[in-house]
């Protein structure tokens, strides 16, 4: 099976050895932050703006990428809020499931027995799969450290300093 698809401009700085491959007619869309969409709560709604200027200026973020974009602040949020319930559970890492069950005795009679069973707290699941989606979209706009080297940005310095697009 096939890897992931990569864009063509990543294929311009990695290197492409099979040119056909490179689409020359690849839309371009201007590097500019688009407004953030009505359904984001309050704390996706910050994180769009901690981050969208930042994407903006290094040209990561087009006026095309706000549903992408949008989906990272959702999972960022989703995140937070998974984060707060497990500290208000006192960081609980076990959840207990309480079941009954009934036993037939010996002498007809019908016992019910309580059985308690130790599970993994299922926001430890929930907090993987935040942590999963938001490195996805992390890749996606070059935040993490690992696309970062793999990204080449117009006015960046040798020693990778951003002067010029932070003023």
């Amino acid at each position: 099976m096939r890897g992931q698809r990569k864009p063509t401009a990543l294929k311009l700085i990695e290197g492409e050895k099979n040119k056909d491959r490179i689409n020359k007619r690849e839309p371009k869309p201007r590097p500019v932050s688009p407004a953030p969409p009505s359904h984001l709560d309050p704390i996706a709604r910050a994180e769009w703006k901690r981050f969208s200027h930042i994407l903006e200026r290094l040209g990561l973020l087009t006026e095309v990428d706000g549903a992408t974009f949008a989906g990272y602040c959702i999972a960022h949020s989703t995140l937070v809020r998974i984060n707060r319930a497990f500290r208000d559970s006192g960081y609980r890492v076990l959840a207990e499931k309480h079941s009954f069950m009934e036993k037939n005795t010996d002498e007809g009679r019908t016992d019910e027995v309580m059985a308690v069973e130790l599970k993994i707290s299922p926001l430890i699941a929930q907090q993987r799969l935040a942590l999963n989606t938001i490195r996805g979209f992390c890749t996606e706009f070059g935040m993490s450290p690992s696309s970062r080297g793999r990204i080449t940005v117009p006015g960046a310095g040798e020693d990778g300093a951003f002067e010029d697009l932070l003023d």
